[in-house]
């Protein structure tokens, strides 16, 4: 059961979650310390890279900031079914019948 519900959650989420960098900022790092008592694993790096989405215009100071989802919001199948233009051909052929 775990293992479908985790292959599935992955499916969802390439399938509708992907953000807009934001290119007012540059990449920045969470800071890794090899000799951290708490850290188990060793790094060649110094930082774990991570970078911000862009925000919505509006969001952020007085509001929650909001991010820009670059695909749609619904779930399309789009692994599944292929590229853009095959899932409009797929949606238009519905709509005709």
């Amino acid at each position: 059961m775990n293992r479908s519900l985790t292959g599935s959650g992955q499916f969802v989420d390439h399938t509708f979650a992907l953000r807009a960098g934001d290119p007012t900022t540059s990449p920045s790092g969470i800071p890794y310390d090899n000799n951290d008592p708490l850290e188990s694993l060793h790094s060649d790096f110094d930082s774990v890279p991570f970078g911000r989405s862009r925000p919505i215009d509006g969001t952020g100071v007085d509001k929650p900031r909001e991010q820009v989802n670059v695909l749609g919001s619904y779930i399309d199948a789009f692994a599944v079914y292929g590229t853009a233009d095959r899932l409009e051909w797929m949606r238009e052929g519905l709509r005709a019948s």
